[in-house]
């Protein structure tokens, strides 16, 4: 290639040009690189280096241009969104049969796996003609590519930032936050925690991947935690519902509960005091979570009634979220004897999902639909930007929730003692409920609860327009962590 070539005797290259060449060489050999294997020489160039080097260079140098991934906000929805990667051999022959090329770039998790679809596009053909030596001649375009569309997700930016921000101020090694809009089941907010920046993925893979704490899981939709007296909440309702109970019944608690000869629950007040919770209405026992009240209320229903309800308010069940998630376990009070339905009717024998427990209590919120949780919003063409598709609500399940008794449980939550500070309660009605799982072999952690409604539709019987958030932290037995957190994601949702 002449590299040694002088004019005058002066060499036409310098020793460091002549390197650079040979590397390059010798790359383009290890790629095989020839008519039907292109050699990329050049990236991220300018539009004048492409305007002079289309005047200077034969046909054998082409242009290509490619989109990147820009993220507005690192480091925010990092689980929601995804990553991109190469294809993996484990699923070239599904992409491959769709066309796929195989170094194509494709989704490999969250949204940008739920919707590469609709992200993707259709690659374009280009029929070349080269000449003896392999230079291109001309070339014809046979088919246009056509750009993939684009994808809006249900998540409000802002309500997510306060999740994420409130989530990593909390005094645990990991958590989540899941917000819902109780009627329409539209994901507000979806975090994570610990989490890391997407567009630095690749650098922070070998950390990220060997990292124990396991900053790679998305905790709100695959993490299943014990209930615990969340579940008393269910249990209520379903008794409510049944007849067994009404608002003013009173209920005893006796410190111990056995049924059948065997010991069931105990009171933590007992146990502590000597003392017991004594009569109570449900109202007030939701307040104390005493789990003999609740024990004795499940005993006492039909197995076929609670697992109905069970099934009804999603434990156990798929929420429908796009981006992939464990399903938990139900409580399997089917046939169970009254001693199991006690444990089940406490939360001892169920496993749940942050996202389930969000989603049971939008049911409660909105009168008993219970809808799929969603993030796609809609898809819009890229070219016009015209809407191509809207998503509609899915309702997943019914249950008879009456309005006396969603009025009731919900005005429990708001006197339960689970202060919820927000700068706008005199137009935001909160309420919360709180479980705390200490178990001595097992991870402890803490559960909340929380909704916000507009104050003057509290107590209407229509559907409420609100919100409903789930805060779940890890390795902590501490309720109060979790409340800031709840009132950061509903204060930002109604400013």
């Amino acid at each position: 290639y002449s590299l040694d070539a002088q004019t005058d005797g002066v060499p036409a290259y310098t020793s460091e040009q002549i390197t650079a060449l040979l590397h390059v060489y010798y790359d383009m050999l290890a790629t095989s690189f020839g008519p039907s294997m292109p050699y990329t020489l050049a990236e991220q160039v300018s539009a004048d280096m492409i305007a002079d080097q289309k005047e200077r260079s034969p046909g054998c140098v082409t242009f290509a241009v490619r989109t990147e991934r820009v993220y507005h906000y690192p480091g925010y929805a990092t689980h929601v969104l995804g990553r991109l990667g190469p294809i993996y051999e484990e699923d070239w022959s599904y992409y491959s049969a769709l066309g796929y090329p195989m170094n194509a770039t494709v989704g490999v998790s969250g949204a940008e796996l739920a919707f590469e679809s609709l992200l993707h596009g259709t690659d374009g053909e280009m029929l070349l003609t080269l000449d003896a030596q392999g230079y291109v001649i001309a070339s014809q375009t046979v088919r246009e590519a056509i750009a993939g569309q684009d994808v809006y997700l249900t998540l409000d930016i802002d309500v997510q930032i306060a999740a994420e921000d409130a989530l990593r101020a909390a005094p645990a090694t990991a958590g989540s936050v899941v917000a819902l809009h109780a009627a329409t089941g539209e994901v507000l907010a979806l975090a994570s925690s610990p989490s890391y920046d997407v567009s630095d993925f690749s650098a922070q893979y070998e950390q990220l991947s060997a990292d124990a704490a396991l900053p790679l899981l998305n905790r709100a939709v695959s993490a299943t935690y014990a209930p615990g007296s969340l579940m008393h909440l269910l249990t209520a309702l379903c008794s409510l519902s049944e007849g067994d109970v009404a608002s003013t019944t009173p209920l005893q608690d006796t410190g111990v509960l056995t049924l059948q000869g065997q010991q069931v629950a105990l009171c933590p007040l007992w146990q502590t005091s000597g003392h017991t919770h004594g009569a109570q209405t449900l109202s007030g026992a939701l307040k104390d979570g005493c789990p003999v009240v609740f024990g004795g209320l499940a005993g006492a229903l039909d197995s076929f009634t609670f697992d109905e309800w069970e099934s009804a308010l999603g434990i156990g069940q798929a929420t429908g979220i796009e981006i992939g998630e464990s399903v938990g376990k139900a409580s399997g009070a089917l046939l169970a004897p009254p001693s199991a339905l006690a444990q089940a009717g406490t939360g001892e024998l169920s496993a749940c999902t942050p996202i389930q427990l969000c989603s049971m209590l939008s049911t409660l919120l909105n009168g008993g639909t219970r809808t799929a949780a969603q993030l796609l919003l809609d898809v819009r063409d890229f070219t016009t930007g015209e809407t191509v598709y809207a998503k509609s609500t899915q309702v997943l399940s019914e249950a008879d929730v009456s309005v006396d008794a969603r009025q009731l449980l919900l005005h429990a939550m708001k006197q339960s003692g689970v202060m919820l500070a927000t700068a706008s309660s005199d137009r935001i009605t909160v309420g919360a409920l709180d479980a705390t799982i200490d178990a001595s072999n097992e991870q402890s952690h803490t559960l909340l609860l929380a909704y916000g409604v507009p104050s003057q539709t509290m107590y209407s019987s229509t559907r409420h327009d609100g919100v409903s958030v789930c805060v779940a932290l890890e390795n902590t037995a501490s309720p109060s962590a979790a409340t800031p957190i709840a009132a950061a994601v509903i204060e930002e949702w109604f400013e």
